[in-house]
């Protein structure tokens, strides 16, 4: 008989350690989300906000493209919408930015750079001089 109550309370003992472990594991889970949003909200994102998508290497074809900050995903992930197609992909914060429309998509970088200034206008050409002597 002792031995079914040391075997239950062992069980016991054991369940109770995977709860603690789980619970502990939420918190954590928690802490991260929160650091997570507040991340977020210091860099000006908002839910709706537009953004560039860049430097994807699993779907280098959607580089460049535009879409909206939609929330939270799983696991160090974001939520963006695509403008073009509303497909919601998941992404890591370094594979979007806020978007500006004064920035161009230069896929040689595969970055976004600023849009170039306009050329200055070219000098007159001189005057022609006096005759020659």
């Amino acid at each position: 008989m002792r031995d079914k109550i040391m075997m239950v309370s062992e069980a016991a003992a054991k369940e109770l350690e995977q709860i603690m472990a789980e619970e502990e594991k939420k918190k954590k889970e928690d802490t991260k989300r929160k650091l997570m949003e507040g991340r977020v909200k210091a860099l000006g994102f908002g839910r709706g906000q537009r953004v560039l998508l860049h430097d994807l290497r699993s779907r280098p074809d959607l580089n460049g493209n535009t879409g909206f900050y939609m929330g939270l995903g799983e696991v160090d992930r974001y939520i963006v919408q695509l403008a073009n197609t509303s497909e919601e992909v998941s992404l890591r914060k370094e594979n979007f930015s806020m978007w500006d429309a004064n920035q161009i998509w230069d896929e040689s970088f595969n970055t976004t750079t600023p849009a170039p200034a306009p050329a200055p206008a070219p000098a007159p050409a001189p005057a022609p001089s006096g005759a020659a002597a």
